[in-house]
């Protein structure tokens, strides 16, 4: 995908060089206006580079927090499995499911087979765990910014500033529900189910992860 943006931004750049040096008669505000043309089709371009490599740095280290980077690994905790790279659990994995393939939540809570299918595919496989993982951070992006969450980036709750990362990582752990409740509550709430191991919470993956 990088290799595609740097030969986009190449043609863009050798477009817009291009028609400067065939043009004889600019005038000053003309060769300005074109220079802000030109970073305005940049911009959007420049900003996608970089937020991909935030968002790959991003998993690489929740990956190496959650389980050492290991695709294979199973964990248990209070009746529930959790699995992979991610460690997601049943309700991660019913979402990406549901968010993208035919099938309902109610189609799953009816025939467990189908998910139990998608755990055998899911289980050491280092592509699909990413592939969930690509679809978690959209959706949870896609939550943060309809509820207005990322208004919250930038700010400081008890000594922890907010960075998109962070509410990735709190989302990841507490849910984007007990993510909301969490910033609405000025991070005080610590739900009981937030803690994966019983003594990590939301607030501690924000603050850990909020480069």
């Amino acid at each position: 995908m990088n290799v595609i943006v740097v030969m986009v931004v190449l043609v863009v750049v050798g477009n817009a060089i291009a028609t400067h040096a065939n043009t004889k008669h600019l005038t000053n505000q003309t060769t300005h206006s074109m220079a802000s043309s030109i970073l305005d089709l940049l911009r959007p371009i420049l900003e996608f580079v970089s937020n991909s490599k935030e968002n790959n740095n991003f998993k690489e280290d929740l990956a190496m927090s959650e389980s050492s980077n290991g695709s294979d690994v199973v964990t248990e905790y209070k009746g529930k499995e959790y699995m992979g790279m991610y460690q997601y659990g049943d309700a991660r994995l019913k979402d990406y499911i549901v968010g993208t393939t035919k099938f309902t939540l109610e189609d799953l809570n009816t025939e467990p087979n189908i998910l139990q299918d998608f755990k055998t595919k899911f289980d050491d496989n280092e592509k699909l765990q990413q592939k969930v993982m690509s679809w978690s951070v959209n959706d949870n992006n896609s939550y943060i910014d309809s509820r207005s969450l990322d208004e919250y980036i930038g700010q400081e709750l008890n000594g922890v500033k907010i960075t998109r990362e962070g509410l990735q990582a709190g989302a990841h752990l507490g849910g984007k529900t007990g993510l909301r409740k969490f910033l609405e509550s000025g991070m005080e709430i610590q739900g009981e189910n937030d803690g994966f191991d019983g003594n990590t919470y939301v607030s501690d993956y924000i603050q850990k992860f909020s480069k």
